[in-house]
């Protein structure tokens, strides 16, 4: 997998952490033509995309026990053709859906300016930088990762399959891996790219 292999939880920390391996989506039509596709319906998997997802599936078996998506049909789409394979059911949750981009969405990619987007050379340099009608990425910073704490105290001590989007899963690494928004690395997210992560699920944790 991509990233740093998941230790199977043990009997100790099932309790306190959540072991979820994170999943972008397929390649997708507004992928291949570089529009914005933020939360707008209508961007589906390609072929490509398709295959893609596919690919991950030999090294997902025997490797998790539940499969949650997010709600927009990219995501779904590239659950389904995972969870039927292994013989899973997936379950939706909203809460991981993409950065909504408000009224840039259907746009070209390059209409996402650090002005709007709070991000310059691959870092994030303004986590409260918003579109208009859109979220920032505090907001989609908090979002993210109430989702993935979700998800991981909905089944305690399993590993979870999480197929999400490039935003959301970035923003659940920085958690699990104890960064602040300000400064993230804004790295590549391949579609179909698998990330393994340790998701702290103690009450007392605030989400700073």
């Amino acid at each position: 997998m991509t990233g740093a292999q998941a230790s199977a939880p043990s009997e100790d920390d099932a309790a306190s952490t959540a072991h979820l391996v994170l999943l972008r989506h397929g390649e997708t039509t507004w992928n291949s033509r570089r529009i914005v596709q933020g939360q707008s319906p209508g961007s589906v998997l390609t072929d490509l995309g398709r295959s893609q997802v596919r690919s991950t599936i030999a090294e997902l078996a025997g490797q998790v026990d539940a499969v949650v998506s997010s709600d927009l049909e990219r995501a779904i789409e590239s659950a389904h053709i995972v969870a039927t394979a292994l013989g899973l059911a997936v379950r939706v949750d909203p809460g991981l859906r993409e950065r909504s981009f408000g009224v840039l969405e259907g746009q070209p990619l390059a209409v996402l300016v650090p002005s709007v987007e709070g991000i310059v050379d691959a870092v994030v340099v303004d986590e409260n930088a918003r579109p208009a009608e859109g979220e920032s990425l505090r907001d989609l910073y908090e979002r993210s990762v109430r989702a993935a704490r979700r998800v991981g105290q909905h089944r305690p001590g399993q590993r979870t399959l999480v197929v999400a989007h490039g935003g959301p899963i970035r923003m659940i690494r920085a958690y699990a891996e104890g960064r602040p928004v300000t400064g993230c690395p804004w790295d590549q997210v391949a579609n179909a790219s698998l990330w393994p992560v340790v998701v702290s699920l103690r009450p007392e944790l605030d989400l700073d």
